[in-house]
């Protein structure tokens, strides 16, 4: 792929998705070690650890409009699933505001209708894939 003639195309330029993802994970992994040093979570930080992973993984795929490197567009759409999901295990983990797995999992359900609706409400942040030339 030429770099420059994709920069030049709407200022968008292919990213690497797997580094993204490996940078957030890492990412993820300072911020539960940092936690879990500090003690501020009480002893839960290494549960909370997917959680944390889902919510990095999320923010870095919401980020600016980006193209994977087989020239598809990122949705903003499924950063928002999984920081939703994300944000969903660290509250059960450390049994905020009384949640726990066994009287949350409703919570999982809105957030899927909320994400069906928002997509249907503004179809520009579902995901486009490129027009291929025939």
């Amino acid at each position: 792929m030429d770099s420059k003639a994709d920069e030049g195309k709407g200022g968008l330029r292919p990213v690497h998705p797997g580094r993204v993802s490996a940078g957030a994970i890492f990412v993820a992994m300072g911020v539960v070690m940092l936690l879990d040093r500090t003690e501020t979570m009480g002893g839960y930080a290494w549960q909370t650890f997917p959680g944390f992973v889902l919510v990095a993984l999320g923010v870095t795929g919401m980020i600016g409009n980006w193209r994977t490197c087989d020239g598809r567009r990122g949705s903003p759409l499924s950063g928002l699933w999984m920081i939703l999901v994300g944000s969903w295990l660290i509250a059960s983990s450390v049994h905020a505001f009384g949640l726990t797995y066994k009287n949350s999992w409703p919570l999982v359900l809105v957030a899927v209708g909320t994400l069906i609706v928002l997509g249907e409400l503004f179809p520009r942040l579902r995901a486009t894939r490129r027009q291929e030339k025939n």
